[in-house]
């Protein structure tokens, strides 16, 4: 997810298996279970790969962010605990005054994760918490390394902060109408930084190149 190993690196199990100091087979079962998460790709008389990233991959999983994310954080809104919010928003102040990345990411994580465990559909959970490790893993390649990344950590807090207003209020439609807004706003982001990369950056590899 944070581009430690980058897009089209070889993961041969032996190797893997030696340095984690165990059997190949919990290696075989990590990275089939990656696989299935869209992280690591299996080539044909190559073995597993790290996953490439594609820009055709991030704009399906933004439609998916913008379609989802609102009604996820409506169906939540009034059934998230009051303290837990209020956790949430004083990580993100403190967030905001560090301009540290990884913690940004990290409190990026916590609303998000916040809201889909109390949306009341289990299933509708799954598939929100897999979109978010998605679009996690396209923004540490795009955002980490912006020369704007200050700029986009302190626009997205300043989202987030209003997002959580709304669930504080307990107003579902102001809180469908932020996280729509912070949706747009974030494709919008992720689209200048992919323009600024370039189409034939490498770390946006086809699959199979």
């Amino acid at each position: 997810m944070t581009g430690q190993l980058t897009p089209n690196t070889k993961l041969p199990e032996n190797e893997l298996a030696s340095v984690l100091q165990v059997s190949r087979a919990p290696i075989r079962e990590a990275l089939n279970l990656l696989v299935n998460d869209g992280f690591v790709v299996r080539v044909p008389r190559h073995g597993a790969i790290v996953a490439p990233v594609t820009r055709k991959e991030i704009d399906e999983n933004w439609e998916l962010r913008i379609l989802l994310e609102p009604f996820a954080t409506r169906s939540a809104c009034g059934l998230i605990p009051r303290e837990d919010l209020l956790s949430v928003r004083d990580y993100i102040n403190q967030t905001m005054s560090t301009n540290d990345f990884h913690m940004y990411m990290n409190s990026d994580y916590k609303i998000h994760s916040l809201i889909y465990l109390y949306v009341p559909n289990s299933q509708f959970q799954k598939i929100l918490d897999n979109t978010m490790l998605s679009s996690m893993r396209y923004r540490f390649f795009t955002e980490n390394n912006a020369p704007t990344s200050s700029e986009i950590i302190l626009a997205v807090c300043h989202e987030h902060l209003s997002i959580l207003e709304a669930l504080l209020e307990t107003d579902k439609e102001k809180a469908y109408e932020r996280m729509l807004n912070h949706t747009r706003q974030s494709y919008a982001r992720i689209s200048r930084q992919l323009s600024e990369l370039g189409e034939g950056n490498q770390i946006f590899p086809e699959k199979g190149s």
